[in-house]
């Protein structure tokens, strides 16, 4: 069930989502995603979740050097992990707000690697900080309907799963 909502998350965010926003920027829906599961599933399925999607994005997305999108996905469900036990749970607010920072701080990371990594100029600092706000307040937004979407996924698997004889 998770490989289907990396797969649908990916799709949506490749096809769907650059029409949706305007000016260029795109909301990241896959950190979002990262970030639900790693709260709602715990450390090692966020961390899963993040080298999946973010590989995968990787390929699919030619503008990035490849495997920059999966460092920076796994590194935020990394950190995302280690505050999860302070954290209270199912905390809806908090899951949006964390969402946002980490839309955030994936936007500057990409900024930062891009810099580092690319051979063509690197992008301005103000167009990556405007970027930076912009997918953070898409993340803010979607993390809600996310958040609905991955409860009803996961509790149709277990209440699947419970009902299956042993």
């Amino acid at each position: 069930m998770l490989a289907a909502l990396v797969l649908t998350g990916l799709l949506l965010q490749v096809s769907i989502l650059p029409l949706v926003a305007g000016g260029g920027f795109t909301p990241d829906l896959l950190i979002v995603l990262v970030v639900v599961l790693t709260l709602e599933q715990g450390p090692r399925t966020g961390l899963w979740v993040a080298a999946v999607s973010g590989l995968l994005a990787d390929l699919a997305l030619t503008t990035v050097p490849l495997g920059s999108t999966m460092l920076v996905q796994v590194a935020l469900a990394y950190v995302i992990g280690l505050l999860r036990p302070y954290l209270s749970e199912r905390a809806d607010l908090t899951t949006a707000v964390l969402a946002g920072m980490t839309g955030v701080v994936a936007v500057l990371s990409h900024g930062a690697l891009a810099a580092l990594l690319s051979a063509q100029e690197p992008p301005a600092g103000e167009v990556v900080a405007w970027s930076a706000l912009v997918v953070g307040a898409f993340a803010i937004l979607l993390a809600p309907l996310v958040l609905i979407v991955v409860r009803r996924t996961l509790a149709g698997t277990e209440a699947s799963a419970s009902e299956v004889p042993a």
